[in-house]
């Protein structure tokens, strides 16, 4: 495909394609802008500074030095909606080597710097989605296994966090009435007999008891939730039936708990003689 390279002194602060050449290998980067001049100088800064989103560009650059890199203009666009087309009419024809992205306006692949990562943040701080907007990434990540960094990462973030009332109560409703999977539950039912299992015979340091017994003197609600847990598992094993194997091992308890207390009783009894 052959397209005309207009290389001009002073960038115009107007909307259009550009290519940003490397001399020294021919290889190059195209893209869009609605203002080339300020990207232009955005380009040049990011990667002076060693901190430009694209990783082949950047490496680049601190090879060949800032001489070999040229930037023009590929076509000047007059309506900004023809941006993203036109820039991967050029993506597509001349096949640059530093795009990493390969679609137009896509940040595949691109790093982010901590200001820009800020930015986004504010900008998305107190941002509310739309039902759609939530139901199209509750897909998105439907079946997405997170990586265990990711995973650690959000478990760190999530410990000490305090949760809002409103916060708590939203939890709560979303909840109530939330039918599982038989797969999920089975997989539930597993984490606890596991958590379990793991728990036995750990002993708590003074420390962990004493937050515990803090946080339970805190929640004014915690026995009521107690009681309403061990009634609803009682009513829940009404009329049930135990397996052999479940009343054996409750007999087997039965009697190492007396064997247990008559030992502990006969220790503390004191001596005939």
């Amino acid at each position: 495909m052959s397209t005309i390279v207009s290389h001009v002194s002073i960038i115009p602060s107007t909307a259009g394609v550009y290519m940003l050449l490397n001399c020294a290998t021919h290889h190059f980067y195209v893209g869009s802008a609605k203002n080339l001049a300020q990207r232009k100088r955005r380009h040049f800064k990011d990667l002076r500074i060693g901190k430009h989103g694209n990783i082949y560009l950047q490496r680049a650059y601190n090879f060949y030095g800032p001489t070999a890199f040229r930037f023009y203009i590929l076509e000047y666009v007059e309506h900004v909606e023809n941006l993203l087309p036109r820039e991967q009419h050029y993506i597509d024809g001349l096949n640059p080597e530093y795009n990493i992205a390969r679609i137009a306006g896509s940040s595949l692949g691109l790093k982010l710097t901590d200001e820009h990562k800020s930015k986004l943040s504010i900008a998305h701080t107190g941002k509310k989605l739309s039902p759609e907007h939530r139901a199209k990434i509750r897909e998105g990540n439907l079946g997405k296994k997170q990586a265990p960094e990711s995973i650690e990462k959000m478990r760190i973030a999530k410990r000490g966090k305090e949760f809002s009332p409103e916060h708590r109560e939203k939890l709560s409703l979303a909840k109530k009435g939330r039918k599982l999977s038989p797969e999920h539950r089975a997989k539930s039912a597993e984490t606890l007999r596991l958590a379990r299992l793991a728990n036995i015979g750990r002993k708590r340091s003074p420390e962990q008891r004493a937050k515990i017994s803090v946080a339970v003197k805190s929640d004014k609600n915690f026995f009521e939730r107690q009681a309403k847990a061990t009634e609803a598992a009682r009513l829940a094993n009404t009329g049930k039936k135990l397996s052999p194997e479940r009343i054996a091992k409750r007999e087997a308890t039965k009697r190492a708990n007396r064997l247990a207390k008559q030992q502990q009783q006969q220790a503390n009894q004191p001596p005939l003689f």
